[in-house]
């Protein structure tokens, strides 16, 4: 991650690590999902040092721009870097609940239950399994909150 945070310059207002990877015992392909925090969007040059880090641009999201480092052997992805504007809702719930994640087993079992039920009804990475996965930790935000986990 710190090589994230230099690749993004003095604009980066945090670098975070939000995916099933960063909780230990959940189930998870192995692609590491950051989130970045960015004063004034991502600078050209910043761009460019992630370039130099291997990140190629993905296609943007509505809330974010999405860069990605893949396996120049087999394809895969490895890092998935979504870079949001400083203060944007989506980067204190992603890291607020994959810190609640960390510090509770259960709430971390039954993530990792509801995500594989997802998985057999929609198949991995379809939106469907996304969307699935989105409002579960949009429903649990409040124990997130409760417990004063804050990026």
């Amino acid at each position: 991650m710190a090589r994230v945070r230099r690749a993004l310059g003095p604009a980066c207002r945090g670098v975070h690590h939000v995916g099933s990877t960063s909780v230990p015992g959940l189930h998870a392909v192995p692609v590491i999902d950051l989130a970045a925090e960015l004063e004034g969007g991502l600078p050209a040059a910043a761009g460019l040092r992630l370039m130099v880090q291997g990140f190629v641009a993905a296609a943007p999201e509505p809330s974010c721009t999405l860069h990605i480092v893949e396996d120049m052997l087999t394809g895969y992805r490895q890092v998935e870097l979504r870079c949001y504007p400083a203060g944007h809702e989506d980067v204190r719930i992603l890291a607020a609940f994959f810190a609640l994640l960390r510090s509770a087993p259960a709430i971390a079992a039954d993530y990792d239950a509801m995500k594989r039920a997802a998985r057999a009804r929609h198949g991995a990475g379809s939106p469907a399994y996304h969307a699935e996965k989105q409002a579960w930790m949009r429903r649990n935000d409040a124990a997130a909150r409760q417990t004063g986990m804050r990026p």
